[in-house]
Protein backbone atom coordinates (compact mmCIF):
# COMPACT_ATOMS: atom_id res chain seq x y z
CA UNK A 1 0.00 0.00 0.00
CA UNK A 2 1.21 3.64 -0.39
CA UNK A 3 2.14 6.73 1.89
CA UNK A 4 -1.48 8.00 1.45
CA UNK A 5 -3.47 5.17 1.81
CA UNK A 6 -1.64 3.72 4.85
CA UNK A 7 -2.34 7.22 6.26
CA UNK A 8 -6.31 6.71 5.61
CA UNK A 9 -6.35 3.24 7.03
CA UNK A 10 -4.42 4.50 10.43
CA UNK A 11 -6.70 7.33 11.22
CA UNK A 12 -9.43 5.06 10.50
CA UNK A 13 -8.04 2.96 12.51
CA UNK A 14 -7.75 5.43 15.61
CA UNK A 15 -11.18 6.50 15.61
CA UNK A 16 -13.24 3.16 15.18
CA UNK A 17 -10.51 1.31 18.00
CA UNK A 18 -12.58 -1.73 18.70
CA UNK A 19 -12.22 -2.90 14.91
CA UNK A 20 -9.11 -4.44 13.23
CA UNK A 21 -7.96 -3.39 9.59
CA UNK A 22 -5.90 -5.68 7.70
CA UNK A 23 -4.93 -5.51 4.03
CA UNK A 24 -7.12 -6.69 1.33
CA UNK A 25 -6.39 -8.13 -2.29
CA UNK A 26 -6.44 -4.99 -3.62
CA UNK A 27 -9.45 -5.33 -4.43
CA UNK A 28 -10.18 -4.49 -1.86
CA UNK A 29 -7.43 -2.19 -0.44
CA UNK A 30 -8.05 -3.57 3.13
CA UNK A 31 -11.21 -5.47 5.05
CA UNK A 32 -12.39 -4.04 8.76
CA UNK A 33 -12.56 -6.69 10.80
CA UNK A 34 -15.55 -6.55 14.08
CA UNK A 35 -16.59 -8.93 16.22
CA UNK A 36 -19.36 -9.75 13.66
CA UNK A 37 -18.59 -8.39 9.96
CA UNK A 38 -15.79 -8.37 7.58
CA UNK A 39 -15.91 -4.86 5.56
CA UNK A 40 -14.59 -4.20 2.77
CA UNK A 41 -12.39 -0.59 2.34
CA UNK A 42 -11.36 0.91 -0.51
CA UNK A 43 -8.92 3.73 -0.06
CA UNK A 44 -8.67 7.08 -2.56
CA UNK A 45 -7.21 10.27 -3.06
CA UNK A 46 -9.59 13.29 -4.02
CA UNK A 47 -7.91 16.31 -5.40
CA UNK A 48 -9.34 20.16 -6.92
CA UNK A 49 -10.64 19.78 -10.64
CA UNK A 50 -11.84 22.52 -13.16
CA UNK A 51 -14.03 21.36 -15.52
CA UNK A 52 -14.14 23.00 -18.83
CA UNK A 53 -17.83 22.74 -19.92
CA UNK A 54 -16.47 18.86 -21.50
CA UNK A 55 -14.32 16.99 -18.95
CA UNK A 56 -12.93 17.11 -16.21
CA UNK A 57 -9.04 18.25 -15.49
CA UNK A 58 -7.17 18.08 -12.24
CA UNK A 59 -6.06 21.15 -11.30
CA UNK A 60 -2.88 19.92 -9.52
CA UNK A 61 -1.60 18.24 -12.56
CA UNK A 62 -2.50 20.65 -14.78
CA UNK A 63 -0.72 23.30 -12.94
CA UNK A 64 2.39 21.27 -12.01
CA UNK A 65 2.49 19.97 -15.84
CA UNK A 66 2.73 24.06 -16.91
CA UNK A 67 5.18 24.84 -14.38
CA UNK A 68 7.83 21.71 -15.53
CA UNK A 69 7.27 23.40 -19.25
CA UNK A 70 8.41 26.62 -18.03
CA UNK A 71 11.63 25.17 -16.36
CA UNK A 72 11.80 23.21 -19.57
CA UNK A 73 12.09 26.51 -21.36
CA UNK A 74 14.31 28.20 -19.70
CA UNK A 75 16.85 25.66 -19.33
CA UNK A 76 17.04 25.70 -23.15
CA UNK A 77 16.34 29.60 -24.09
CA UNK A 78 17.03 31.82 -21.13
CA UNK A 79 20.96 32.23 -22.23
CA UNK A 80 19.75 33.34 -25.44
CA UNK A 81 17.60 35.74 -24.83
CA UNK A 82 19.32 39.35 -26.25
CA UNK A 83 20.67 41.81 -24.28
CA UNK A 84 19.48 39.81 -21.21
CA UNK A 85 15.49 40.32 -21.95
CA UNK A 86 12.96 38.57 -19.92
CA UNK A 87 9.95 36.64 -21.66
CA UNK A 88 7.08 36.09 -19.23
CA UNK A 89 4.59 33.39 -20.33
CA UNK A 90 0.75 34.30 -19.64
CA UNK A 91 -1.44 30.49 -19.82
CA UNK A 92 -4.71 30.58 -19.99
CA UNK A 93 -5.83 27.58 -19.55
CA UNK A 94 -7.33 24.58 -19.60
CA UNK A 95 -5.20 22.86 -21.90
CA UNK A 96 -6.05 19.74 -23.84
CA UNK A 97 -2.42 18.44 -23.59
CA UNK A 98 0.34 19.54 -21.23
CA UNK A 99 3.22 17.60 -23.71
CA UNK A 100 2.04 19.13 -27.15
CA UNK A 101 1.84 22.74 -25.29
CA UNK A 102 5.42 22.80 -24.50
CA UNK A 103 6.56 21.44 -28.37
CA UNK A 104 4.03 23.84 -29.73
CA UNK A 105 6.03 26.35 -27.36
CA UNK A 106 9.93 25.35 -27.98
CA UNK A 107 9.11 26.22 -31.84
CA UNK A 108 7.75 29.62 -30.96
CA UNK A 109 10.89 30.28 -28.42
CA UNK A 110 12.94 29.02 -30.98
CA UNK A 111 11.85 31.31 -33.59
CA UNK A 112 11.79 34.41 -31.00
CA UNK A 113 15.30 33.90 -29.78
CA UNK A 114 17.12 33.41 -33.39
CA UNK A 115 15.64 37.59 -34.07
CA UNK A 116 17.44 40.36 -33.05
CA UNK A 117 14.41 42.01 -32.28
CA UNK A 118 10.91 40.73 -31.14
CA UNK A 119 7.44 41.91 -30.26
CA UNK A 120 6.81 42.96 -26.78
CA UNK A 121 4.01 40.84 -26.66
CA UNK A 122 2.55 37.87 -28.57
CA UNK A 123 -0.27 36.09 -27.54
CA UNK A 124 -1.19 32.74 -29.46
CA UNK A 125 -4.15 30.14 -29.25
CA UNK A 126 -2.59 26.63 -28.01
CA UNK A 127 -3.82 23.45 -26.76
CA UNK A 128 -7.92 24.54 -26.67
CA UNK A 129 -6.13 28.05 -24.32
CA UNK A 130 -3.96 30.82 -24.96
CA UNK A 131 -0.42 31.77 -24.18
CA UNK A 132 0.57 35.54 -24.43
CA UNK A 133 4.47 35.71 -24.53
CA UNK A 134 6.01 39.21 -22.94
CA UNK A 135 9.03 40.47 -23.44
CA UNK A 136 10.72 42.38 -20.43
CA UNK A 137 14.17 43.95 -20.26
CA UNK A 138 16.51 43.15 -17.54
CA UNK A 139 15.40 44.50 -14.12
CA UNK A 140 18.87 44.56 -11.42
CA UNK A 141 18.73 42.21 -8.72
CA UNK A 142 15.37 40.44 -10.55
CA UNK A 143 15.12 37.06 -12.14
CA UNK A 144 15.63 37.10 -16.00
CA UNK A 145 15.12 34.37 -18.33
CA UNK A 146 11.75 32.97 -19.30
CA UNK A 147 8.80 32.42 -16.30
CA UNK A 148 5.00 31.83 -16.21
CA UNK A 149 1.82 32.66 -14.61
CA UNK A 150 -1.02 30.24 -15.34
CA UNK A 151 -4.91 31.17 -14.89
CA UNK A 152 -7.54 28.31 -15.62
CA UNK A 153 -11.06 29.22 -16.86
CA UNK A 154 -12.78 27.12 -14.59
CA UNK A 155 -16.37 27.93 -12.75
CA UNK A 156 -15.97 28.87 -8.97
CA UNK A 157 -18.65 27.18 -7.60
CA UNK A 158 -16.65 25.03 -4.89
CA UNK A 159 -19.40 22.61 -4.22
CA UNK A 160 -20.42 22.17 -7.80
CA UNK A 161 -16.61 21.14 -8.40
CA UNK A 162 -16.95 19.37 -5.28
CA UNK A 163 -19.77 17.19 -6.87
CA UNK A 164 -17.87 16.25 -10.04
CA UNK A 165 -14.62 15.27 -8.23
CA UNK A 166 -16.03 12.64 -5.25
CA UNK A 167 -18.88 11.70 -7.77
CA UNK A 168 -15.95 10.50 -10.05
CA UNK A 169 -13.84 8.80 -7.18
CA UNK A 170 -17.32 7.12 -6.21
CA UNK A 171 -18.51 5.79 -9.65
CA UNK A 172 -14.54 4.36 -10.39
CA UNK A 173 -14.27 2.46 -7.18
CA UNK A 174 -18.01 1.17 -7.90
CA UNK A 175 -16.85 -0.51 -10.69
CA UNK A 176 -13.58 -1.97 -9.20
CA UNK A 177 -15.12 -3.50 -6.13
CA UNK A 178 -17.52 -5.41 -8.02
CA UNK A 179 -14.63 -7.70 -8.77
CA UNK A 180 -14.50 -8.58 -5.06
CA UNK A 181 -16.42 -11.95 -4.19
CA UNK A 182 -19.45 -11.73 -2.27
CA UNK A 183 -18.37 -14.32 -0.13
CA UNK A 184 -15.27 -12.50 1.03
CA UNK A 185 -17.33 -10.14 3.02
CA UNK A 186 -20.30 -9.38 5.26
CA UNK A 187 -22.27 -7.39 2.18
CA UNK A 188 -20.88 -3.95 3.71
CA UNK A 189 -18.37 -1.72 1.76
CA UNK A 190 -16.50 1.40 2.89
CA UNK A 191 -14.77 4.00 1.11
CA UNK A 192 -12.00 6.24 2.42
CA UNK A 193 -10.88 9.46 1.18
CA UNK A 194 -8.13 11.38 1.50
CA UNK A 195 -8.73 15.07 0.73
CA UNK A 196 -5.74 16.93 -0.64
CA UNK A 197 -7.99 19.47 -1.79
CA UNK A 198 -7.02 23.50 -1.29
CA UNK A 199 -10.65 24.52 -1.82
CA UNK A 200 -13.01 22.43 -0.70
CA UNK A 201 -13.48 21.35 3.08
CA UNK A 202 -14.04 17.47 4.40
CA UNK A 203 -17.44 20.25 5.63
CA UNK A 204 -18.19 20.47 2.10
CA UNK A 205 -17.72 16.95 0.56
CA UNK A 206 -20.17 15.96 3.72
CA UNK A 207 -22.85 18.46 2.34
CA UNK A 208 -22.20 17.56 -1.55
CA UNK A 209 -22.25 13.00 0.07
CA UNK A 210 -25.76 13.94 2.04
CA UNK A 211 -27.32 15.43 -1.70
CA UNK A 212 -25.55 13.34 -3.99
CA UNK A 213 -27.98 10.88 -6.46
CA UNK A 214 -25.70 8.60 -7.88
CA UNK A 215 -25.89 4.92 -7.14
CA UNK A 216 -23.21 3.09 -5.15
CA UNK A 217 -22.80 0.38 -2.63
CA UNK A 218 -20.66 2.33 -0.12
CA UNK A 219 -22.35 2.48 3.15
CA UNK A 220 -19.99 4.24 4.73
CA UNK A 221 -17.78 7.26 3.59
CA UNK A 222 -14.59 8.63 5.33
CA UNK A 223 -13.01 12.01 4.47
CA UNK A 224 -9.48 12.46 5.92
CA UNK A 225 -7.80 15.60 5.70
CA UNK A 226 -3.86 16.03 5.16
CA UNK A 227 -3.87 17.02 9.06
CA UNK A 228 -5.32 14.21 10.19
CA UNK A 229 -9.12 15.33 10.62
CA UNK A 230 -11.64 12.83 10.09
CA UNK A 231 -14.97 13.34 8.34
CA UNK A 232 -17.66 10.28 7.87
CA UNK A 233 -21.16 10.03 6.69
CA UNK A 234 -23.53 7.01 6.20
CA UNK A 235 -25.59 7.10 2.62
Amino acid sequence: MNSNEEFVKDKIQASYNSVQIVEGEDPPDYYVITNTKKILLEVTNIEDIYYDGVKIHNRITMEYGVGKICRDLNNLYSGKLSNNDSIMLYFQGPFFSTKKLENKLRIILKEITEQDQYPEEEKHEIEGGYVTIYRRGYIKDKIFGITGVITNEYTADIEYLAKLAISERILSKVDKMKKVPEDFYNGEMWLGLLNHSVLASNDTYIRVLKSLEIQHDFKKIIIVDTKGNISEVEV
